[in-house]
């Protein structure tokens, strides 16, 4: 089921959003959103927000978008630290922890590939560009083996709540 909804609240925008429901489809997105799980997710010619913790649809490699969480933001610090042996992510000076207050660790093929990417920054997110991560905390393998995601690839951002089940009046939503 597809809805247009002319702006949102908070938003200042001319344009019309598009609310797309979807099923989650993969477990990447655990504890903070399990599979099976709908969602509606803001989509269209609309600007919507991206700010840290919103889960946002973004283009990947894979046939469908993937929803993953923004951990990081245009202009930020990002430093992996070897602590007692695990590599975590620090975001600003802070340990980078997930939704139920776990920090994410990281492979070393890992931090070294994120470094490579960001040291022609400095070690900052450049402008435009986020830190897209799922919100399981060990050894991530999403942005963090990657580049940073470019904003124009971010399509859509969740802006209701979880339900366990489409309802009723969703039932044949299609998943992306």
């Amino acid at each position: 089921m597809w809805a247009v909804v002319a702006g949102m609240a908070g938003m200042a925008t001319h344009a019309e959003c598009v609310r797309q429901g979807t099923v989650v489809r993969t477990g990447q997105l655990h504890p903070l959103v399990r599979k099976g799980e709908f969602v509606h997710v803001y989509t269209g010619e609309c600007d919507f927000p991206v700010e840290r913790g919103a889960v946002v649809m973004v283009l990947s490699q894979s046939p469908f978008p993937q929803l993953r969480v923004a951990r990081a933001l245009p202009g930020d610090t990002l430093t992996v630290e070897s602590r007692g042996g695990i590599r975590v992510l620090l975001v600003n000076g802070t340990e980078l922890r997930n939704s139920a207050g776990k920090p994410y660790r990281f492979s070393r093929l890992s931090a070294e590939v994120m470094s490579e990417h960001l040291a022609p920054y400095g070690g900052r997110l450049p402008d435009g560009a986020y830190l897209l991560l799922g919100d399981r905390p060990d050894y991530t393998l999403d942005a963090s083996t990657l580049t940073p995601v470019l904003r124009k690839d971010i399509r859509g951002v969740m802006m209701d709540p979880v339900y366990k089940a489409p309802p009723a009046a969703d039932a044949g939503t299609a998943t992306p």
